[in-house]
């Protein structure tokens, strides 16, 4: 079988050298149109935190929208959580959220208040980042 094996192996490798010597080659390069791509636009939680729909919440002044990337992590002097809290009725959206060592927060209004919407096509929570619904002395229940 190893010598069969052997004979096919150094045949291919002579016929390949014939192939190669007789190709003529295409130096010419083309390129294919790629599909769109939308880069999205990161939205940093400042180091204060805050209410979501608060520019102030934001680096840069600008509340997340339905393109953006959302991360909350951490205080940059302290290392301290930031705390990011979804606490109206107002729709909030983002096309991504990355939880990096920070917290996103949903609180419950007073009963018979307005739902809370998030938004998101996914959302990653790391090791050390906290997604919480209500909390531990007033659980979401409305």
């Amino acid at each position: 079988m190893d010598a069969l094996l052997a004979k096919k192996c150094s045949s291919f490798k002579a016929n390949s050298a014939k192939r190669r010597r007789n190709r003529v080659v295409d130096s010419s390069l083309s390129f294919e149109a790629l599909e769109p791509r939308q880069l999205l636009a990161t939205i940093v939680a400042a180091d204060g935190g805050g209410v979501w729909s608060n520019s102030s919440t934001w680096v840069g002044g600008v509340v997340p929208g339905a393109n953006d990337r959302v991360l909350i992590g951490q205080h940059t002097t302290t290392e301290s959580p930031i705390l990011v809290t979804l606490n109206s009725a107002v729709p909030h959206v983002a096309k991504e959220i990355v939880v990096n060592g920070g917290t996103l927060r949903v609180l419950e209004g007073a009963a018979g208040s307005a739902e809370r919407t998030l938004t998101t096509e996914w959302m990653h929570v790391n090791s050390g980042g906290t997604f919480r619904v209500g909390l531990a002395t007033d659980r979401y229940d409305n």
